[in-house]
């Protein structure tokens, strides 16, 4: 695999802002420069060199500012009881950005996959991003990460109140209120390449139900060229059906190349809202047992649905993918059944069988696959965790 990827302008384009917003984070060392009416996207030494030093600088004045209030004069960890439980939930943060900052780098030769994989799709099926498409997108990431910012900023709010020495407080957790907001931007590449797959294999769908169209009036020449029709919309025809076969081995290799790039982001992610999902409820229900302070429960009820909001996020981004797929199986399994001609029912009935041995799926390292069928066991984990939880921490005390 080359140690780049060539890639459109227009696709190029729809890439930009994430590019930037996961290189600024520190997840993705790469630099992209015009290569006549492409642009050609190669590995940043520098950038790779900084995100490191971030990745290092955070890491380092987080773990210290824990310690100390571990040990010290303690802000955060002042309920005894449950001190450790306070330093693995907010340690965890730091480790998840760490990891995805080291390991990124790493990893890159899945992310030239991945663009490569795009670039032939594109040879097929031409996209077309309408700007409504574009603005839907980013204006989800604007209120994802505004929705992020403000919980951040109250529970910053709640917690300084609290302390006769902003200083001290700064000094503490400043570094790992920064890696709280870079945990949530962590995600959001990875939402946008699976989402970015599941719209070509929309517009594939789309072919397919023009070309079941005309087989069902009887239309028997309805392969013979494909052409881009107003707007980019796609006709499916004759001599394009094996293009398409190899467009499903397509879209296969790119989701292993995401699977494989995101691998250790999705596995740490998913690690982090299951361990919130488990403690802040923890907190939430000591404070309520024990009248604790309003503000604080309210903290605790917002956190509670931002940790919902980015499982959830993540869960249904995959699942439409998966099921657009289905759709894809459905349409051609309908085309066996139609009018067409004999001389192409074979090459439909061998798309059939690929299309139905291969089920895409989403998942880090194999281990977890990610499907609305996680939501159910994250429910039986979250259960039994929080019966240990009460176990060996009580329910007397406040964690504020």
């Amino acid at each position: 695999m080359t140690p780049h990827a060539l890639i459109s302008s227009d696709f190029h384009s729809i890439l930009k802002p994430f590019l930037h917003l996961a290189k600024m984070a520190g997840f993705l060392p790469v630099a992209w420069v015009p290569k006549g009416q492409k642009y050609s996207l190669k590995r940043s030494i520098n950038s790779w060199i900084c995100s490191y030093v971030l990745g290092g600088i955070l890491f380092a004045l987080s773990m210290v500012g824990l310690t100390e209030d571990l040990n010290s004069a303690p802000i955060r960890m002042k309920n005894p009881v449950v001190k450790y439980i306070i330093m693995i939930d907010l340690g965890e943060i730091v480790v998840t950005v760490l990891a995805g900052i080291l390991t990124s780098p790493l990893k890159l030769s899945y992310f030239w996959k991945m663009l490569a994989g795009f670039g032939r799709i594109e040879q097929v099926l031409p996209s077309y991003y309408p700007p409504e498409e574009k603005n839907r997108c980013l204006w989800g990431v604007v209120i994802f990460l505004v929705l992020a910012s403000s919980v951040i900023f109250f529970d910053f709010v709640v917690w300084g109140l609290s302390v006769s020495d902003l200083g001290v407080f700064f000094k503490r957790f400043l570094t790992v209120y920064v890696s709280y907001f870079l945990i949530f931007v962590q995600q959001i590449p990875f939402c946008f390449f699976v989402r970015l797959i599941r719209l070509k294999i929309e517009d594939l769908n789309g072919a397919f139900r023009a070309g079941l169209e005309r087989a069902q009036n009887m239309e028997n020449q309805w392969i013979s060229v494909m052409k881009k029709v107003k707007q980019q919309k796609v006709v499916l025809t004759y001599e394009r059906l094996n293009d398409f076969m190899r467009l499903v081995e397509e879209i296969e290799e790119v989701i292993e190349a995401i699977n494989g790039f995101y691998g250790v982001h999705t596995l740490f992610i998913l690690f982090s809202c299951l361990l919130h999902l488990v403690v802040t409820p923890y907190y939430l229900l000591i404070e309520v047992i024990n009248d604790g302070y309003l503000p604080f429960i309210l903290l605790q009820i917002a956190w509670i649905i931002l940790h919902l909001i980015r499982l959830m996020v993540i869960v249904e981004i995959c699942q439409r993918c998966i099921d657009e797929y289905q759709v894809t199986t459905n349409l051609v399994l309908k085309l066996l059944t139609s009018p067409i001609l004999p001389d192409i029912k074979e090459q439909v009935e061998i798309l059939a069988v690929q299309v139905s041995n291969k089920k895409i799926k989403f998942s880090s390292f194999g281990m977890l696959k990610i499907s609305r069928s996680l939501l159910t066991s994250f429910g039986g984990a979250l259960t039994t965790f929080l019966v240990i939880l009460f176990q060996y921490g009580g329910i007397h005390g406040n964690i504020y």
